[in-house]
């Protein structure tokens, strides 16, 4: 129901909504029971931050690792991407449980996984060029920006540690991102 939801959020949390995005009627409260649970903007903004978790947080190779009883650890003596790694969408990796068929297999196999083996990377997204990848002006962070939700930056300081993600948008996608690439 929330992903049918095209219209901005009001900004009241226990707002009930209809599965076209207007107000429903109030809680009706009949006897001694708890109202009846409804859809309201609150579980909706829960589901669109999960959406956008999903799609476009991401992560710099190697700033997570496997161990070997395969959990996935943050990568202490990570130092960060060159200049020239960190200009790659090829580097940089969903932070998720993996999703496609190869990082799967590479995950579910014995033995050492290479960092970049059990994330699905960001350059197999579609549509092609939902990711941007640029240099701030002083050409020591990499930035990179997601079309599909307007408002999402990631960055990373290029040879250090230092890497992140924000999101400033309307909680709305860009249903029309396959027509504007």
């Amino acid at each position: 129901m929330a992903s049918a939801i095209s219209m901005p959020f009001r900004g009241e949390p226990s707002l009930p909504l209809l599965a076209d995005g207007t107000e429903g009627d109030p809680d009706e409260v009949e006897g001694d029971g708890p109202p009846p649970e409804r859809f309201r903007e609150m579980h909706r903004l829960s589901f669109v931050v999960g959406s956008i978790d999903h799609d476009a947080a991401v992560l710099p190779r190697g700033a997570f690792v496997v161990d070997a009883s395969h959990k996935v650890l943050k990568n202490k003596s990570y130092e960060g991407l060159s200049f020239e790694a960190a200009g790659s969408l090829a580097n940089y990796y969903h932070f998720r449980a993996p999703e496609s068929a190869r990082a799967k297999a590479a995950f579910a196999k014995p033995g050492i996984v290479r960092p970049s083996d059990f994330m699905d990377p960001v350059v197999d997204d579609q549509p092609e060029g939902v990711w941007s990848c640029s240099y701030d002006p002083s050409a020591t962070t990499c930035i990179l920006r997601n079309f599909y939700w307007p408002g999402y930056f990631f960055f990373h300081v290029m040879d250090t540690s230092d890497y992140g993600g924000v999101y400033f948008g309307d909680g709305l996608p860009n249903v029309d991102i396959a027509f504007m690439l």
